[in-house]
């Protein structure tokens, strides 16, 4: 693990591989580094690949601000900055999937092809007033938390993973309520129209936070759309079905 800093905080990293080309991976709202864990070392046989943990999360320092989508596209884009990275294809998993896309909207001259992995809907995904309690009660209730994970990764709670997972979304609590105000008043419709690079969706049909309904809409805001799902898995394909992913993903990005 390696850190830069970025934006005013110290921003963890990991760099895997020294392909040719860049592979950017970015993960989801209470997530870190760790959410790529079972498919890093995989991707990394054929590309450089940099995974980060996004201010607040993981081993990243933990400032009492700055917690929002455009943030966190801006601290993407200056951490690739600082790195030298020129361009790259992008994979972000969850809330990271829109972050992937407030990235391509400021400099999608540098984003070869992007993987959007069971993301929040482009158009916004509201919380309702009555799951704000239940999000406050994350930082103080470890085991509402874990279960509240359980049903993100349906497949997987069962892997040693798991347990790493859960104790970095415990460290990074004081991040979810910005985060859910932030997904719910996004709107990157217009910015996803602008998008000529191939975008690929991957979708567990198994999710209990987005629809598919969800992502046949979004697919369609992209002039180069597909998508593509598992009706076996559920948010966190990644974790659940490792295979699958690779597979998919590697397709996507080598064709």
């Amino acid at each position: 693990m390696s850190k830069e800093l970025v934006n005013g905080f110290q921003m963890a990293y990991e760099k895997l591989g020294d392909g040719n080309r860049t592979l950017l991976l970015i993960h989801g709202n209470l997530g870190s580094k760790r959410w790529w864990n079972l498919v890093k070392e995989e991707l990394a046989q054929r590309y450089t690949v940099y995974s980060v943990d996004l201010r607040g999360c993981g081993e990243s320092e933990k400032p009492n601000h700055g917690y929002s989508l455009p943030q966190y596209g801006d601290d993407v884009l200056a951490f690739m900055d600082l790195k030298g990275i020129r361009s790259c294809s992008v994979i972000g998993h969850s809330m990271g999937g829109a972050i992937a896309v407030d990235l391509a909207s400021k400099a999608g001259d540098r984003i070869e092809k992007m993987l959007l992995l069971n993301p929040a809907p482009i158009y916004g995904y509201v919380t309702s007033d009555e799951k704000y309690d239940m999000i406050k009660r994350y930082s103080t209730d470890r085991e509402l938390l874990q279960a509240a994970l359980s049903a993100v990764v349906p497949k997987g709670a069962h892997l040693p993973l798991f347990a790493d997972l859960v104790e970095d979304a415990w460290s990074s609590t004081h991040t979810a309520i910005s985060n859910a105000r932030s997904l719910g008043v996004m709107d990157y419709r217009e910015a996803a129209r602008r998008i000529e690079q191939p975008v690929s969706i991957l979708f567990g049909e198994q999710d209990v936070l987005i629809s598919l309904e969800d992502m046949k809409k979004m697919q369609s805001y992209f002039p180069h759309g597909e998508l593509v799902t598992h009706h076996e898995v559920g948010h966190s394909p990644q974790v659940e079905d490792p295979e699958w992913f690779l597979r998919e993903t590697l397709a996507f990005l080598e064709r």
